[in-house]
């Protein structure tokens, strides 16, 4: 390659043909965030993932407070069922602490979190796979308020 050029990319959305092409973009949206955190994750020093960033929280904070909201949403929004115990193992006591604050998870190695968060994404995935069209749509009624899954997507 001619030096001062840059290696040509394709910008195409790849859609996963087992799910309704609507539910299919959300999913591929999710995927390729999450593609993003994980590179960009790429090669960090492990050594830099307790120090609070500007807003306060640092970078192993926020991966663990990504798999906990993504699995509350997963299980109260879309299954209203409890937490499974396989993905609690992997997860905080709880996404805020008693003061409102991020829990914090030092000395929580790298490969913990992306392990927490593949299995998390897995899981979700799973999940929506088994709904039909109908059931993304149908709104389920929490407390404070009425979602449908696909919304949550």
């Amino acid at each position: 390659m001619p030096e001062g050029s840059r290696e040509r990319r394709t910008l195409v959305i790849d859609l996963d043909p087992t799910f309704p092409p609507e539910i299919a973009r959300w999913l591929w949206v999710l995927g390729d965030t999450r593609h993003r955190t994980l590179e960009t994750l790429d090669g960090v020093d492990e050594s830099t993932l307790d120090v609070p960033g500007p807003g306060g929280n640092s970078i192993g904070t926020i991966l663990a407070h990504i798999a906990v909201i993504e699995v509350d949403w997963m299980c109260a929004e879309i299954l209203e069922q409890p937490y499974p115990d396989d993905l609690v193992a992997l997860l905080p006591p709880s996404a805020r602490d008693p003061d409102g604050q991020l829990t914090a998870t030092p000395a929580t190695p790298l490969g913990r979190y992306v392990t927490a968060l593949d299995a998390v994404r897995e899981r979700l995935l799973d999940t929506v796979r088994a709904l039909d069209l109908t059931d993304l749509r149908r709104p389920r009624s929490l407390p404070d308020y009425d979602v449908s899954p696909d919304w949550v997507l």
